[in-house]
């Protein structure tokens, strides 16, 4: 498609704007639902039901099957989602006041907060849904270097779908200032 064209309600279809992706592994195929799609990008929610490991996946536009591209899927893999969309610089993380964590609102030792981004894996519910749902086990995660041990939440966004949050408690001995790493 020429334009970019995005999912416009909240329950996704396997295909959008003539676009689609097809997963394959030997014989078991599965279809993704399309979030985004344009003439450079495609953005889709994985199913929960993909077949782990080494597949092939497949785009299809307006009917016509791309080559397969090999992609190797994994039980779960984070990344958090940057703050200017284009997947670097600072983290989209908001402190417990609702605000964003910003250079001029950082988040304090002890302070919880949430970040947003995707990749915690299969959730309980129905992946091409914007649900609130726990992913099925709780990630390991580090501020500063120090290990957090109150993850309060993580799971699906119930705003939008393929999104996951993670809620957490930073430690209190977490160093201070700007551009603190979080893993």
């Amino acid at each position: 498609p020429p334009l970019a064209a995005r999912a416009a309600s909240a329950t996704l279809e396997h295909s959008l704007a003539g676009s689609a992706i097809r997963i394959r592994q030997g014989q078991t195929a599965v279809s993704a639902w399309p979030v985004l799609t344009s003439a450079e990008e495609m953005q889709a929610v994985m199913p929960s039901h993909a077949p782990l490991g080494d597949a092939e996946l497949i785009v299809i536009r307006d009917g016509q099957a791309s080559r397969p591209a090999p992609v190797r899927i994994v039980e779960a893999s984070f990344g958090a989602f940057s703050r200017n969309g284009h997947g670097w610089g600072p983290g989209e993380i908001w402190n417990s006041d609702g605000r964003p964590n910003t250079l001029q609102n950082p988040a304090r030792p002890g302070e919880t907060v949430r970040m947003a981004g995707t990749g915690l894996g299969p959730a309980d519910g129905r992946d091409q849904l914007a649900h609130r749902a726990p992913a099925r086990s709780l990630p390991a995660v580090t501020a500063g270097g120090k290990s957090v041990t109150a993850v309060q939440w993580a799971g699906r966004d119930a705003g939008q779908p393929g999104a996951d949050e993670l809620e957490f408690t930073l430690p209190t001995d977490v160093p201070e200032g700007c551009y603190v790493p979080v893993q």
